[in-house]
């Protein structure tokens, strides 16, 4: 793991009250990646996800503690900065809630040895191990949906007809890769996350390709795209529209 350490940044990210920053922690057991399934909370859009242990960074917080403190407290896992390569050098964005940016810091760490997990069962379904050697391109597949981001943001029938008449101008459909493990389905950012990784540990390339190829927001040019992003994001309307 000494090639992925060289490809990382020491430095972390303070909390900051003007964004929702959230930190989680890859890490690499014997060539295996832990993950959790989360447990399914109908208030919680990401329940039942696969994913990485992590949480949002609290004040007086930078996202390594965060990701140390996240991890003991959904797996029971003890990591320090023995096991730390380094964080990803990108603050992933994520979407955007309540008026802020929700960002994903990755912190990288390694254990050796067996490493027993006791779960906290009000946030966690199980821990999943992903063997780095078994990925393959043959368990990769792609979901579309025609106009998915009416059916993810809007909650009425009114709220539905507001973003078919701002949003839907130019949007076709939306697509992702996902990764079937377990009969489980890995997909999201947190997928997103893991490809970056096997792309810093030069393995799966073909799987990496995959993914990034076949993610599409569905819009029919690249101007349609940078108008939604432009109403969502910068604007803030859509967001003040639902969340409000």
């Amino acid at each position: 793991m000494q090639f992925l350490r060289q490809t990382l940044t020491n430095s972390t990210i303070l909390y900051n009250p003007q964004i929702i920053q959230t930190s989680v922690a890859v890490i690499v057991n014997n060539d295996e990646i832990l993950l959790i399934k989360r447990k399914v909370n109908a208030r919680d859009p990401h329940s039942g996800q696969i994913a990485f242990p992590g949480g949002k960074v609290e004040k007086d917080e930078n996202t390594f503690q965060a990701a140390i403190r996240e991890t003991f407290e959904e797996i029971g896992v003890n990591l320090n900065e023995s096991h730390h390569l380094g964080r990803i050098d990108k603050n992933y964005q994520a979407y955007y809630i309540k008026n802020k940016n929700l960002k994903i810091a990755t912190h990288i760490f390694q254990l050796d040895g067996q490493v027993e997990c006791t779960i906290n069962e009000n946030e966690v379904d199980r821990v999943m191990r992903l063997p780095l050697n078994q990925i393959s391109l043959e368990y990769m597949d792609i979901k579309k949906y025609k106009n998915k981001s009416v059916h993810v943001f809007a909650r009425t029938v009114e709220r539905q007809k507001y973003l078919s008449d701002i949003v839907m101008q130019g949007f076709q459909y939306q697509q992702f890769p996902y990764y079937k493990l377990e009969k489980q389905v890995f997909y999201g950012l947190s997928w997103l996350v893991l490809c970056d990784v096997l792309q810093k540990l030069k393995l799966h390339q073909d799987v990496v390709d995959y993914t990034f190829q076949n993610y599409h927001y569905g819009f029919e040019n690249n101007v349609r795209k940078e108008q939604f992003f432009d109403e969502w994001f910068k604007k803030k309307r859509l967001n003040q529209f639902i969340f409000n």
